[in-house]
């Protein structure tokens, strides 16, 4: 059996780009899942550009958010000593499952704490957020509650009160009209989730750049291979997480669902997205999928009918390639964007269809 990519050395982004988009011919020859893997990595990278979003991709840093790593690593010891163990002790795949949920339950939680009117509930919610993780993530090596996700929300309270001072058109935004009032309006719902996305996004970009120095410390060039492809793939089929606070059951834990593919016609733009201006998007906005600002001059950004953007090659392999039941979703919020696409099992073999164009000019269709 061929060895995996030899772990010896941190390749640069040309050679990691080199070992994802030309497999040779030992690569080709390797059985079962790995040759799978890497045949499906070649071509996805040849459409979607797949090296630069997960394996080699790079967050971008701003003005407005300098300083945040540093802040996130000296509030939040908790949770920075807890992921560290985790790391030690997790295959980077299952790593990577967790780092993506725990990305996405902070998102909730920041929905949460832009809207909530009552901060003596916040520890019932917590509650709730650990046991979520618990049901999902059974193998989570350690105590949830070692995660200390009231430090994580201390900071991310700072942050929306900065991001409220930074956009005053968000100034109001979650906030309860009344004590018997909820967020009924259309308008104050997309505010709210401006304001939580804008803050969630903030804070999960300082945590990347915090455990970057531990990626590079601690795993090879094929272990972070292993944990982006896990952090895809829980992207892809991630149980939703019921965050309102007056439901209290865990959600079942969603099967892995890597081996589906879509089959029939793909899912034309305008069903799903529209085209976005970059004036239109907010100052160090990134997209979900792959975590990069989404004002990008070769990818044009779309907006959905919830309000978030994204790269228009990202959104559309989200719901044209991913194969996943929640592929018919936004990445953000969930809410449901468009008809899903049928999919079928790997072993079905799919008829012979002409094969999508690289990309697609979003303002033609």
């Amino acid at each position: 059996m061929a060895e995996p990519p030899n772990p010896s050395a941190e390749p640069s982004a040309e050679s990691a780009s080199n070992l994802s988009l030309h497999p040779t011919q030992s690569t080709t020859n390797m059985p079962g899942l790995r040759a799978r893997l890497a045949l499906r990595l070649h071509h996805t990278a040849r459409k979607y550009r797949y090296q630069k979003l997960f394996l080699v991709g790079t967050v971008p840093s701003t003005a407005s958010n300098a300083g945040d790593e540093a802040l996130v690593q000296q509030a939040c010891p908790g949770y920075f000593a807890t992921m560290s163990t985790v790391l030690s002790q997790l295959p980077p795949n299952q790593y990577g499952r967790v780092y993506s949920g725990l990305r996405h339950t902070i998102f909730y939680l920041t929905v949460y704490l832009v809207s909530a009117d009552d901060p003596e509930e916040l520890p019932q919610y917590l509650e709730y957020s650990y046991e979520y993780i618990d049901s999902a993530y059974p193998y989570f090596p350690a105590p949830t509650q070692d995660l200390h996700l009231d430090e994580v929300a201390n900071v991310l309270n700072g942050m929306i009160t900065a991001a409220r001072v930074s956009n005053p058109h968000l100034a109001t935004a979650g906030l309860p009209p009344s004590e018997d009032e909820e967020l009924d309006d259309e308008g104050e719902t997309r505010q709210a989730l401006q304001l939580a996305t804008i803050v969630g996004q903030r804070f999960g970009r300082a945590v990347f750049l915090a455990h970057r120095q531990m990626f590079r410390n601690r795993l090879s060039w094929w272990d972070h291979f292993q944990l982006s492809r896990g952090f895809r793939q829980e992207d892809f089929s991630r149980p939703t997480m019921r965050w309102s606070i007056n439901r209290r059951e865990v959600p079942d834990i969603a099967l892995p669902e890597d081996d589906y593919q879509p089959t029939g016609e793909r899912i034309p733009f305008p069903e799903f997205c529209e085209p976005a201006a970059d004036a239109d998007i907010p100052a160090g906005t990134s997209c979900s999928v792959c975590l990069v600002d989404a004002v990008d001059a070769e990818e044009g950004p779309v907006r959905t009918k919830c309000g978030h953007f994204f790269h228009s090659v990202c959104l559309d392999a989200w719901v044209n390639e991913s194969g996943q039941r929640t592929a018919n979703t936004c990445p953000t919020c969930r809410e449901e964007l468009c008809h899903a696409r049928p999919r079928v099992h790997v072993s079905v073999p799919l008829a012979d269809e002409a094969e999508a164009p690289v990309t697609v000019d979003v303002a033609e269709e």
